[in-house]
């Protein structure tokens, strides 16, 4: 492997000679036949992203029934089970997130509230400090219990 690749260092170097004198080389009125300024990434344009979607009304809760199959199995559906089974129906809220958000304060129509002042960056509390991990973690926490409380009001369905 040793002399293979010390072939593969030369053909590199060799190649790196070889593009170096494009730039160095006058060929054409004394100039070189490429210049710095000719070497550039390419740009490409910036998608615009689609607006989000902004929901009017926060929507319905949904009725889920719950049944059991000829084989035992749950099943679930929106609507009841055709067959005549036993079921059971339960209303799940549609607007709930299972994050966990600051309050937004509400908007009034036609007032415009001026931005507070960002403070100084040395006022700044710095993210690293013992009071910022210590809510990080909290805050960690009640997204799992959170998310323990639905998945069993989930599997209660």
């Amino acid at each position: 492997m040793g002399r293979v690749s010390r072939t593969l260092f030369k053909l590199l170097l060799l190649l790196l000679v070889l593009a170096s004198l494009l730039f160095i080389t006058p060929l054409h009125e004394g100039k070189p036949l490429l210049n710095w300024s000719q070497v550039a990434w390419p740009t490409l344009p910036t998608p615009a992203l689609p607006a989000a979607p902004i929901q009017a009304e926060p929507t319905a809760p949904v009725t889920v029934y719950r049944w059991r199959d000829a084989h035992g199995v749950w099943q679930y559906g929106s609507t009841p089970p055709t067959d005549g089974s036993a079921y059971e129906s339960r209303t799940v809220e549609t607007t709930a997130n299972a994050a966990l958000f600051p309050p937004v304060a509400p908007r009034t129509a036609g007032k415009t509230e001026a931005a507070a002042p960002a403070p100084a960056p040395s006022a700044a509390p710095s993210p690293y400090s013992l009071d910022a991990v210590k809510q990080l973690f909290d805050d960690a926490r009640k997204l799992r219990d959170q998310g323990n409380a639905r998945q069993q009001a989930a599997d209660e369905l």
